[in-house]
C-alpha cells in the first residue's frame, strides 16, 4: 500500500548500508575488544551472574570504539525512522483513506479510544520509534503503523518473507507439529501490530475465524486496510492482552509474535492467565519470541542483546531472555508446556519438525524461540 519514489528509495538504501556497516564491520571491532582485552582483564569467561554482566557492560562502555558503535547503532535507526516517516507523510492522506472501514469489508475493526495503555508501553517509545506505536496526528490516523511496516520492509530485506509473515508461519509449524489434531476453528493473535504474522493464519486456515488485538489504534487501522486489500477476513480490536474482552473458553488457539519482550514479567504471567481463560479445553497457547537466551550467550552476544534493553527502549528485553516461559505456563494451569529454538520456515505446514539443540540457537532470524502449551481438557 506504500509507494516509494526514487529519492526515498535512495535514502532508505543508504540507511540500510549504514546499518550493515555498523552491525558488521564496526561490531566486529567491538567484539574483538570484548574478547581480547576486556574479558581477560575482568577474568570473565562466561556470564554466570548478573554482577558479571553489569561489570562487563560498564567496562566496555569505557572503550571509545564500543561507545562509537553504540552511538551509530542509534544513529542509523533514527535515520531510518526519519526517512520512512517522510515517505509516509507524503502519502498519509491516501493511506488513511485506503484503510477506512467500509460496509462491504470482509473483516472488522473495533477501536476503544478510552483504552488505558499499560505502563510498560506508555513509559517508552518502543524500538525508539518517535511517538511509539500509539501517537496520532490526524483523524483515522495510520501513520505509526505505516512507518513500522515500511521500516520492516527496509530493515529485514526479505528475511521474514516477502509478506513478513515468517514468524506466524514458524510458530504455526511448531504448533501443528506438536498438536497435529488441533487445527483452529477460531484463533486469537495477541499484540498483532500491523498484522504481518496474523495474515499467515488467515491464509493457511481460510475457514477459521481469525481475531487479532493490539493497543495501537494507528497500527490496527493499517492492519485492517492491509487485510482487506489481501482479501483476508480478520477481526481487529483495540484491547490490552492482559485484560481481554472475550468470553471464557472462546478460542482454539491463542498466539503471539514478539509481544512478550515488550511487556514485563508480571504482564507475561497475567497474559498467560488470560490465555488460559479464553481458551477452550484442549486449546493451544503458543508464543514466538526474540532468538536470544541468556544461558547460551557469549559475552559479546550479551552486549549486543543488551543494546536493546539499555539504549533502544526495550526495557524487558534482557528480562525475557532469562525467563522460563514453559514454567510460567505450567503455573498458569497449562499442560504439555515446552520451549526451545525453532528453525524459521516460510510455510507453516511444511516446517522442519522439533526443536534444534539449544546450544545451536543463534541470535539471528534463522531461528526463533518458541513456547507452546495446552489447556487441559478437564
Amino acid at each position: 500500500m506504500i509507494s516509494v519514489n526514487h529519492d526515498e528509495r535512495a535514502q532508505q538504501q543508504f540507511v540500510l548500508a549504514l546499518n550493515q556497516y555498523v552491525q558488521g564491520t564496526l561490531a566486529e571491532g567491538s567484539r574483538r575488544i570484548c574478547e581480547q582485552r576486556v574479558q581477560p582483564e575482568l577474568e570473565i569467561g562466561t556470564l554466570r551472574t548478573n554482577a558479571d554482566r553489569q561489570r562487563l557492560r560498564q567496562r566496555m562502555e569505557q572503550e571509545e570504539l564500543h561507545r562509537f558503535w553504540l552511538n551509530l547503532m542509534q544513529t542509523w535507526q533514527d535515520q531510518l525512522w526519519t526517512c520512512v516517516g517522510e515517505c509516509v507523510d507524503r502519502q498519509l492522506g491516501d493511506l488513511t483513506a485506503q484503510c477506512l472501514p467500509r460496509n462491504n469489508d470482509l473483516g472488522s475493526l473495533t477501536l476503544n479510544p478510552k483504552l488505558e495503555l499499560p505502563a510498560y508501553q506508555a513509559a517508552v517509545d518502543n524500538h525508539s520509534l518517535p511517538g511509539g506505536y500509539h501517537t496520532e496526528v490526524c483523524a483515522d490516523d495510520v501513520r505509526q503503523g505505516a512507518i513500522y511496516a515500511q521500516s520492516a520492509n527496509v530493515y529485514l530485506l526479505g528475511r521474514t518473507g516477502v509478506r513478513h509473515d515468517y514468524r506466524g508461519q514458524t510458530l504455526m509449524a511448531h504448533v501443528l507439529e506438536r498438536f497435529p489434531d488441533r487445527e483452529p476453528a477460531k484463533l486469537l493473535d495477541l499484540g498483532c501490530l500491523v498484522g504481518a504474522s496474523t495474515f499467515a493464519y488467515g491464509e493457511q486456515f481460510p475457514q477459521a475465524e481469525i481475531h487479532a488485538v493490539d493497543t495501537s489504534a494507528p497500527a490496527l487501522r493499517f492492519a485492517h486496510g492491509q487485510a482487506e486489500a489481501r482479501g483476508l477476513r480478520v477481526h481487529f480490536a483495540q484491547q490490552d492482552a492482559e485484560h481481554l474482552d472475550y468470553a471464557d473458553q472462546s478460542f482454539d488457539w491463542v498466539v503471539s509474535h514478539a509481544l512478550l519482550h515488550e511487556t514485563s514479567r508480571a504482564a507475561v504471567q497475567q497474559i498467560f492467565r488470560e490465555c488460559f481463560r479464553v481458551l477452550k479445553p484442549g486449546g493451544i497457547m503458543a508464543h514466538i519470541e526474540i532468538p536470544a537466551r541468556t544461558e547460551i550467550m557469549s559475552c559479546w552476544e550479551y552486549l549486543r542483546s543488551s543494546y536493546e534493553a539499555f539504549y533502544n527502549q526495550e526495557p524487558f528485553w534482557n528480562g525475557l531472555t532469562e525467563i522460563d516461559l514453559a514454567g510460567l505456563a505450567r503455573e498458569a494451569g497449562f499442560a504439555d508446556a515446552a520451549q526451545g529454538f525453532q528453525q524459521t520456515t516460510a510455510d507453516g505446514r511444511a516446517g522442519k519438525p522439533g526443536f534444534i539443540n539449544i546450544a545451536d540457537g543463534k541470535m539471528d532470524l534463522s531461528n526463533w524461540f518458541v513456547m507452546s502449551a495446552r489447556r487441559p481438557v478437564s
